[in-house]
């Protein structure tokens, strides 16, 4: 039994066989109804490929600013543990000050 045919589908046979796409489009050029659909398949198709595009560079700028983030607070805990390094050494509240200004 052949596969059922799900919208936005285009099944590899077809879409990969320049022959039946020409068949498909002289097809098309006769049925105004088939054409129809052709053209709407065609949009559908070209939308999940923006969609998919949209969708990878979204991830993109989701990974950045996750890694940001990530680096910002590494960079918090190595601030932190710096402080608490020259708190142990027993160094004053302005001289870890004036120590962490000058290291900017």
């Amino acid at each position: 039994m052949p596969e059922p045919v799900r919208l936005g589908y285009t099944p590899p046979r077809y879409s990969k066989d320049t022959g039946m796409r020409d068949k498909i489009s002289k097809i098309s050029g006769q049925e105004e109804g088939i054409a129809m659909a052709n053209g709407m398949l065609l949009d559908i198709s070209r939308d999940a490929d923006q969609r998919a595009r949209l969708e990878s560079e979204f991830k993109g700028q989701m990974d950045m600013q996750s890694k940001l983030g990530y680096a910002k607070q590494e960079g918090r805990e190595e601030k932190r543990m710096e402080v608490l390094d020259f708190i142990a050494r027993g160094y004053t509240t302005e001289e870890i000050k004036k120590r962490l200004e000058a290291r900017g």
